[in-house]
């Protein structure tokens, strides 16, 4: 088993989650998450499961269905949609669309995204399925797909509707597969404004260019207010950070810059172990070698306030002390536990990086021998 030292020096993962308690911050928004995209890690919470209208920033499982369709061949940014009458009436937001306009699909896409048209999202959703109907049964179906729990979509558009909901947590969630799903797409959010029939609009995420922001969509429903979804990078790290419930556009504006400054400013990411790389030697009983390498699927990251003090932190390897062949590539064989000087303690799975048959008849009285000797 390797020694605590040599696990650090060369562990290069993992989501934490951190207890909320341990943060000095607080929001004026009703409903808040803050997430690091690398690891995975809630830096800040506040009511983020709760289902709540999600107005306009519905419109990202739209886009991402889109997104989908042109990843996957099935139209292009080129390919023409024609706006119906009923996309002209939807009302709120617009592009300043008109019926029977032959529009492609990527100055759609950039009114849904930069203007947050509802007739260029309503123009898009049908052109893609048919009917709106047809392509909210896709949104549902792509919201189970990508694990969104509390969400459930009955228009194109994010409208208002009793039965038309997410939770902000869900919301981060799409955010953060429109991100790593189309990373050669994720640049149209950061587009500051678009022009249609000679109209210029600014992009209403007045936050991009700021502090690294680069996405993502604006909201506001008169039952709950003022929401918006952020994604920001700086260096290596992204965070995204999702706010709703707030009383004015620029209040939702403030709101969300302070989380995302929070997440840069407060925490900082740590290296612990690279995938697939033996963190440390298990012994094996009665196997066809005495010894299996321990190791991480993924690589582990820690997300960490910058308080902490991660050199002081205990670093150790758990595993049974008799591991018993035969053992097959991917079991769970041991743990890495790394205790930080708060006593909050984080563990994670090792699993086997090969194969070990059971020892021949031999090989196990030459084990026992062995066992024998060095336990005398």
């Amino acid at each position: 088993m390797l020694k605590t030292s040599i696990i650090k020096s060369i562990l290069t993962v993992t989501l934490l989650m951190l207890p909320i308690s341990t943060f000095a911050f607080s929001t004026k928004a009703p409903y808040a998450v803050l997430v690091d995209v690398k690891t995975d890690a809630v830096l800040y919470t506040k009511n983020a499961d709760i289902q709540v209208p999600p107005s306009s920033m519905s419109k990202l499982m739209s886009v991402y269905l889109a997104f989908n369709a042109l990843s996957q061949n099935t139209i292009s940014m080129d390919d023409i949609f024609t706006v119906t009458e009923e996309a002209w009436k939807v009302g709120g937001s617009t592009m300043f669309l008109e019926p029977n306009d032959k529009v492609s699909v990527k100055d759609l896409l950039r009114g849904t995204i930069i203007h947050s048209g509802n007739d260029s999202c309503f123009t898009l959703a049908t052109g893609l399925a048919g009917t709106e109907q047809r392509f909210v049964d896709q949104m549902n179906n792509m919201a189970k797909k990508i694990g969104l729990r509390n969400s459930h979509f009955t228009n194109a558009t994010g409208m208002p509707d009793e039965r038309h909901y997410m939770s902000i947590n869900d919301i981060a969630i799409l955010s953060k597969k429109l991100i790593s799903d189309f990373p050669d797409l994720y640049h149209m959010f950061s587009e500051k404004e678009f022009s249609y029939h000679n109209i210029t609009q600014p992009n209403r995420n007045y936050l991009v260019g700021e502090h690294g922001i680069d996405g993502l969509k604006t909201g506001h429903t008169e039952r709950v207010g003022y929401g918006i979804a952020v994604s920001a990078q700086q260096g290596d790290r992204r965070l995204i950070a999702v706010v709703n419930g707030l009383s004015s556009e620029s209040e939702r504006l403030d709101e969300a810059k302070k989380l995302i400054l929070h997440g840069f400013d407060s925490f900082e990411n740590y290296h612990i172990a690279s995938a697939n790389k033996p963190i440390a030697n298990i012994d094996v009983w009665h196997g066809s070698a005495s010894s299996i390498g321990a190791i991480s699927e993924t690589d582990i990251i820690l997300s960490l306030p910058k308080e902490y003090n991660f050199q002081n932190a205990k670093i150790r390897v758990e595993s049974q002390k008799i591991l018993n062949a035969p053992i097959i590539k991917g079991d769970h064989i041991a743990d890495l536990v790394i205790t930080f000087p708060n006593n909050i303690e984080h563990k994670i799975k090792l699993l086997s990086d090969s194969d070990s048959e059971r020892a021949t008849y031999l090989e196990m009285l030459f084990d026992n021998l062995i066992y024998k000797i060095k336990h005398l």
